[in-house]
């Protein structure tokens, strides 16, 4: 279950790679490259929902562009 925290929702690394259907070795990748913005604090990634909203934006531009053209 997600922690709330001045408002703002933080899940797990296991709750983000079940919410975006990857595995737990993806979603850590995805943290460790930068692909998703995450924060580590007491021996475990949180990562905001906010943070998860703008991966699968860049995801989803990243689809719709090849080479400078959309597909």
């Amino acid at each position: 279950m997600p922690e709330t925290i001045n408002g703002v929702r933080f899940y797990t690394l296991k709750e983000t790679a079940s919410l975006l259907k990857v595995s737990y070795l993806t979603a850590w990748k995805y943290v460790v490259d930068g692909k998703i913005e995450a924060v580590f604090i007491g021996g475990r990634y949180w990562i905001s929902e906010d943070a998860i909203k703008q991966f699968l934006i860049n995801q989803s531009t990243k689809r719709r562009f090849s080479h400078g053209r959309e597909k």
